[in-house]
């Protein structure tokens, strides 16, 4: 029983991670996505990759230049 916990406890929070990640991919806007020429498929594959990386290496890379263009194209 005590296993069950500890494993949960301990994939609960990279699951966690992975539905923020996927649920922010989806929503933002396919003129951003083209705007920074990146690719929402592709970065919905790499959230989707079952470890931590995928969606770590979404917020750290593609969600930075996602959020400039959308506030460059806020102002403008």
């Amino acid at each position: 029983m005590e296993m069950r916990l500890l494993a949960l406890l301990v994939v609960a929070p990279f699951v966690a991670l992975q539905l923020w990640a996927l649920v922010d991919v989806l929503r933002t806007p396919r003129g951003v996505w083209a705007e920074t020429q990146q690719s929402q498929v592709v970065w919905s594959i790499v959230v989707l990759i079952p470890s931590a990386i995928g969606p770590i290496l979404y917020f750290f890379i593609a969600r930075p230049r996602l959020k400039t263009a959308t506030l460059g194209t806020q102002q403008g």
